[in-house]
């Protein structure tokens, strides 16, 4: 170590050495690593590590490292804040949250967050607009006061006006309340809830990625947030959980739930389903089925022809209650679409259902078609899979399933309905057997149970079968076996459509709302603004409408809604609100299917029920809605034949024009009715057969 004085004589230096040591390699490790930090220029210890016989950093060098930030600053660090509360609710932080790029489904593009600042509870809430937060920063301190028995002392907030203009100034002043306001551009001032901001949001992006629910699901995702930050038990927070000190009531674990238990997610590629273990598995039970029903083989691709690629579909089955029932992943051919009918359960017998497994793949493919070898399947190279059995997907796929299910239930000795295809049956001395066929799930009822088995054993022995014992679970519908009766709900499907809806319900019987629509509501197709979203409306209508098929009291009212689906107005939105409203007081109702022996069929026609839309009230407009109905009737009395009952004739024909019926009943030729369609005169004739009354 070197220490020389010098000194300036004239134009000349004097050095004078007052100290000349040498020190031992191993002395000047007496300050370890931190000496040479400091000679380095505070060099990284990343980069201390790189240079030969460095010493090790100890913790005294990380210690002094930590002082570091301070040479890095920008601007002078901000004092800490000279308010303390010593309560809760003595300070409030509040601030509103910029709009989000993407509305939520009920229009809501910002948040408002409020912070205790003695217990940091948060509270948020959606809004439309910047306007709306005031008004709910003055429902919470009224809600304070009310609740918990104290009044709000301070709000700190920024310089937003919603805060800090004239009418929020004179609500302060009224209540006694200390307003202090941020400096314009200094958004530290008021930190705590700028960084609960930040805490909110990342928690909310987390659920709603982990979830892959659409982007108009962070509003959720963001109260679902603050609901869980409620209950977590942080430590330099006055309070054991967040969620007891706001309440007074000590919480329940049972309330955490993953939000993907609402939103069972799928995966959209094979890449992001590999890396499940449950689709996995899924994945390999299809292609087990596939390789075990011999689906293709590997073919070299003969000249001319080309290859159709294919893709996976994954689904998640559920079951009435809506929990999971299975994982299901098909292998499907591209560029074709699947079409699906729809069926209905027989009455009086106990309904039993059986699932047909891997159902496509049992038809028989004539034609020659190629396809690229599916992903996590090993081709041989050069090869390309000739289909030799039908796939999801293909065109024919589903003709070739059920032209193979046709021909086993014929060899039984069951007989195709000439009214409904999808529907057979079989009469013999043991009694009687009905089969109703949806794609893949079948529905068998009868008076034999024997007979049930046998044909249960004969599926399963040409089809792999799955039984899935008595009906429960059909087409969206909940089937109940009562006594000798059916009850049928979609309390399910209901609560799914409250649930896209977007609305708050009142609580459960809510005296405002006790008929489907208001006893004074007249609609009309010209009064009110036009909707801007009409897709709402027409979606909703039509939930509704397959709703009416266990609940017939909301049938005139659907009826009423559907007339304006093409231009939707404001009241029509209003009306369709209140059934909603009305359709959430008791979400369990359905329809109970009795067995009688004795049956009757009625028919009511109009054809000026509508007022909106009628040209006429003349006797021919009566007379054709009379024909659509004998039509009608007369296909529903084939049908029911087919499933034993018989004696429903004559069907009761109800129609309130007297000219109409004038007409039905005389079959005179005359001037008024010669150029009536020749398929309207189908009514004289049974009523001449007394098969109409």
């Amino acid at each position: 170590m070197f220490i020389i004085s010098i000194k300036l004589n004239s134009t000349l230096f004097n050095f004078k050495m007052l100290l000349c040591q040498m020190l031992h390699p191993k002395v000047l490790s007496l300050h370890d690593s931190l000496l040479w930090h400091t000679r380095l220029g505070y060099l990284p210890l990343e980069s201390m590590k790189h240079i030969h016989n460095m010493p090790a950093p100890t913790l005294k060098t990380r210690i002094h490292m930590s002082n570091l930030p301070k040479a890095k600053q920008c601007r002078k660090l901000f004092t800490d804040s000279s308010t303390k509360s010593v309560a809760h609710f003595d300070l409030l932080h509040i601030d509103t949250w910029r709009p989000y790029h993407t509305p939520t489904y009920n229009g809501y593009s910002y948040f408002l967050t409020i912070v205790d600042d003695y217990s940091k509870i948060t509270w948020t809430h959606l809004l439309a607009t910047e306007s709306n937060a005031f008004p709910i920063v003055k429902a919470f301190v009224t809600y304070v006061s009310t609740q918990f028995n104290t009044k709000v002392k301070v709000i700190r907030s920024d310089n937003a006006p919603e805060f800090s203009g004239k009418s929020a100034q004179a609500y302060y002043t009224s209540q006694g309340i200390a307003h202090q306001s941020s400096c314009i551009h200094t958004p530290q001032q008021n930190g705590v809830v700028k960084r609960k901001h930040k805490h909110l949001l990342e928690t909310s992006r987390a659920l709603l990625f982990q979830a892959n629910l659409p982007i108009q699901f962070w509003g959720e995702c963001l109260l679902t947030t603050t609901y869980l930050i409620k209950r977590y038990v942080c430590y330099g927070i006055r309070s054991s959980l967040g969620a007891s000190l706001s309440t007074n009531v000590r919480v329940s674990s049972n309330h955490y739930f993953i939000v993907s238990v609402l939103h069972f997610s799928k995966p959209k590629t094979y890449k992001q389903a590999s890396k499940d273990p449950q689709w996995v598995e899924a994945m390999n039970k299809e292609i087990n089925a596939l390789t075990t029903n011999s689906t293709w083989e590997f073919l070299p691709l003969p000249p001319g022809k080309r290859t159709i690629s294919c893709k996976w579909i994954y689904k998640v089955k559920l079951k009435a209650d809506g929990t999971i029932e299975r994982y299901k992943a098909r292998l499907v051919a591209k560029e074709f679409t699947q079409k699906y009918g729809i069926d209905y359960v027989a009455n009086k017998w106990d309904p039993f259902q059986l699932d047909i497994n891997n159902a496509f793949l049992r038809g028989d493919l004539h034609e020659k078609v190629y396809m690229q070898p599916p992903e996590g399947i090993q081709a041989p190279a050069g090869t390309d899979c000739r289909l030799r059995k039908s796939l999801y997907g293909l065109k024919q796929a589903s003709r070739q399933w059920f032209s193979k299910l046709n021909s086993a239930l014929i060899c039984l000795g069951y007989q195709q309905s000439k009214n409904d295809y999808s529907l057979y049956f079989q009469y013999n001395a043991q009694g009687t057997i009905i089969v109703a066929v949806y794609v893949d799930d079948i529905v068998i009822t009868g008076s034999n149970s024997e007979d049930i088995t046998a044909l249960n054993a004969h599926l399963d022995q040409q089809f792999i079968i799955k039984d899935l014992g008595k009906l429960h679970f059909f087409l969206g519908f909940e089937v109940q076996s009562i006594a000798d009766s059916l009850f049928m709900t979609q309390i399910k499907f209901t609560h799914e459509l409250m649930a896209d809806s977007g609305l708050q319900f009142p609580t459960s019987n809510s005296k405002g709302y006790l008929t489907p629509l208001p006893s004074n509501s007249k609609l009309s197709h010209t009064e009110g603004p036009l909707l801007a979203d009409v897709e709402y409306y027409r979606s909703m209508v039509g939930k509704l409408n397959f709703l009416t098929n266990t609940r017939p009291d909301l049938s005139f009212s659907v009826q009423m809604l559907r007339q304006f689906m093409q231009s939707p107005r404001e009241p029509h939105l209003q009306a369709l609100i209140h059934l909603l409203n009305y359709v959430s007081n008791i979400t369990t109702r359905g329809i109970i299917l009795k067995g009688s022996s004795k049956l009757s069929l009625e028919a009511y026609s109009d054809w000026t029920a509508c007022p909106h839309t009628r040209r006429s009230i003349t006797a021919e407009t009566e007379y054709r809605a009379m024909a659509q109905t004998v039509a009608e009737v007369t296909w529903l009395v084939r049908l029911l034949a087919d499933l034993g009952v018989t004696d429903l004739l004559p069907v009761t024909l109800h129609c309130h024009n007297n000219s109409a019926l004038h007409i039905a009943r005389n079959s005179v030729f005359h001037e008024r009715t010669k150029h009536i369609d020749i398929d309207c005169q189908l009514i004289f004739p049974l009523l001449t057969r007394s098969r109409m009354c």
